[in-house]
């Protein structure tokens, strides 16, 4: 996970960090809006070193691949409410079906979106809630840390759900509608998280 548009430089809370072995590369992903005209790049990036921590954590993304490929998450030019929604068991191919702790979980989508929810659907058939966000912004996106870790076990499934609006009254700049599907420049619905075992 990483920072996000309007992202402020985070630390992670005391005991907790990603292990980074010496001479590895590491890979910045970043997206331009050039609509208002070129401009210098002002990213910054900071790095705090520890030489150890008490829980190593690493990410886990909560997306169907069938959504990155071709147009499987259609959202319809015109349509006021799409909903699409994911789940699977991470314990059964991460840990080898061990528990998993999450410690923090963040939400992803692009302009069109309205609405989302970060949650576990546990084996016994209740729900809980990581993250909901009710009214989407683009402007706005960021990480939470959990107060206390979330135990995952085997037949827990993660699950994600992102609702979007593709009508005429929520187009940028008051553009037509176009059908919208996964890409940089058109949609994603991507839960975050950071877990260890």
């Amino acid at each position: 996970m990483g920072p996000e548009p309007g992202a402020r430089a985070q630390d992670y809370p005391d005991g907790l960090g990603r292990e980074v072995q010496p001479g590895s590369k590491l890979l910045l992903t970043a997206h331009y809006e050039l609509s208002a005209g070129a401009a210098p790049d002002q990213s910054v990036l900071r790095f705090k070193l520890d030489e150890s921590v008490a829980t190593k954590v690493e990410g886990l993304a909560v997306v169907n691949p069938l959504w990155t490929t071709g147009k499987a998450m259609l959202i319809p030019a015109g349509d006021p409410e799409v909903t699409y929604s994911y789940n699977y068991d991470p314990s059964a191919w991460f840990n080898l079906g061990r528990p998993i702790k999450v410690h923090d979980v963040a939400l992803h989508m692009h302009e069109w979106g309205t609405s989302a929810t970060l949650g576990v659907l546990r084996a016994n058939g209740t729900v809980d809630c990581l993250l909901h966000i009710e009214e989407w912004d683009f402007d706005w996106q960021g990480e939470y840390f959990l107060e206390q870790p979330v135990e995952l076990t085997l037949g827990d499934r993660l699950f994600v759900e992102c609702t979007f609006d593709n009508s005429a009254a929520n187009q940028p700049d008051g553009q037509e509608p176009q059908d919208l599907w996964w890409g940089d420049d058109k949609e994603m619905c991507i839960g975050s998280l950071l877990i260890s075992s």
